[in-house]
């Protein structure tokens, strides 16, 4: 019992001394919010077939489904978005996912009407994997 403590004390003792000016960064940059997308379901394998095929050619720039969500969440922000790609808005099966994300996105989310959320999330995933976004 000893001996763990000891170890416990010691990694207090480091966490303490990490420097302020880092720790200011990480807290503006921490996902500690998440949103809720509906996304239709065939667009969300599609969005998975792209990315297994980014990472057959060892492009790791997105580990997983919600990096690159939260990547396109940021350029709608950066960038605006376009409506010229055509969305069938037919009554299709949908998958519900949940990413976690910044503050300043889920602010940005909100400000979105909300009635079109869906429909914006997936032109940008068109143009995401046409390689227009």
């Amino acid at each position: 019992m000893e001996i763990l403590s000891a170890k416990n004390k010691n990694l207090k003792h480091s966490e303490d001394t990490i420097d302020l000016h880092s720790n200011n960064k990480n807290i503006s940059d921490k996902k500690s919010c998440i949103i809720s997308l509906r996304i239709n379901t065939l667009l969300y394998n599609t969005l998975h077939n792209y990315l297994l095929a980014m990472h057959n050619v060892s492009d790791y720039k997105f580990s997983s489904i919600s990096d690159v969500l939260r990547y396109i969440l940021a350029q709608i922000e950066e960038h605006g978005f376009s409506t010229d790609q055509i969305i069938q808005d037919k009554e299709l099966e949908y998958t519900e996912v949940i990413i976690r994300v910044t503050s300043k996105q889920k602010l940005f989310w909100k400000s979105l009407p909300d009635r079109n959320k869906r429909k914006i999330m997936e032109k940008a995933i068109v143009a995401f994997t046409k390689n227009k976004l």
